[in-house]
């Protein structure tokens, strides 16, 4: 069934991994997490056409509310104004397991009680 992304942050943070998480609900820091430091984790509302990318991998928010759901993004591309993502679901999903959305859709699912959680690593 699933758990929340503050669960996972917070067993990343007592099993050691991570020294400290952080929130925030702003494409603009989603961008500049991405380019500076790396992948994040994003909780999100999800809906039926968020689990059927166009032909260039690009997931629009149509469809029916299906519920949350929490995924990766790993990049960005600052001229075609996309997130990357890789979903929990397998390669079956999407574009071998990835998917792309536009940074206005993604902030329209931070807007609607969407999060996003970045780790700041241990430095050793």
């Amino acid at each position: 069934d699933g758990t929340s992304v503050r669960a996972g942050a917070k067993v990343v943070t007592m099993t050691g991994q991570v020294e400290q998480y952080e929130w925030t609900y702003s494409t603009d820091d989603v961008v500049e997490y991405l380019l500076e430091h790396g992948p994040l984790v994003l909780g999100t509302a999800w809906t039926s056409g968020m689990s059927s990318p166009d032909r260039h991998g690009v997931i629009k928010l149509t469809g029916a509310m299906e519920g949350g759901h929490a995924y990766l993004a790993y990049g960005v591309n600052l001229n075609r104004g996309l997130v990357y993502l890789r979903n929990s679901w397998g390669r079956g999903g999407g574009l071998n397991g990835n998917a792309r959305i536009s940074l206005e859709d993604l902030q329209q699912l931070l807007n609607q009680d969407g999060e996003c959680c970045v780790a700041r690593e241990k430095i050793l």
